[in-house]
């Protein structure tokens, strides 16, 4: 109801889907990755391997973040609002990058970009969205 009672007043309205995430936090698991080498094998933490390669499964991701998706999809087609897939500008080639090609994490948690990570050219989409 808010979305439509701000297009009725002309507001442009901009949903933001889902932002690729991890359950786990990136930088976190990748430290214990580094501190496993030195550990003993029984004390070694374990993480997915796609973690710790720096990439999480595009299609694992957009599975999960489907009923969020769709639904804030219906809404800006019922409202006329626009929807932002970030996803799309985020991942490729099936996989959602964690680091970027210097090695740094994108990501300074489970769900959220660093500052450094926005200004990259992959979140171009954020600038256009924001300034217009």
């Amino acid at each position: 109801e808010r979305v439509r009672a701000a297009r009725s007043q002309g507001i442009k309205v901009t949903l933001l889907g889902p932002v690729p995430q991890s359950f786990q936090s990136y930088p976190e698991q990748r430290a214990r990755a580094i501190a496993a080498r030195h550990l003993p094998l029984p004390m070694r933490l374990t993480a997915s391997p796609e973690l710790l390669a720096g990439y999480l499964d595009e299609h694992q991701f957009r599975r999960a973040a489907a009923p969020i998706t769709s639904r804030l999809q219906k809404i800006a087609r019922e409202t006329g609002a626009v929807f932002v897939d970030p996803a799309d500008r985020l991942c490729g080639q099936g996989r959602c990058p964690l680091i970027d090609s210097e090695g740094n994490p994108l990501y300074k948690d489970e769900s959220h970009l660093r500052p450094a990570a926005v200004i990259d050219e992959r979140c171009d989409w954020f600038d256009a969205l924001v300034f217009g």
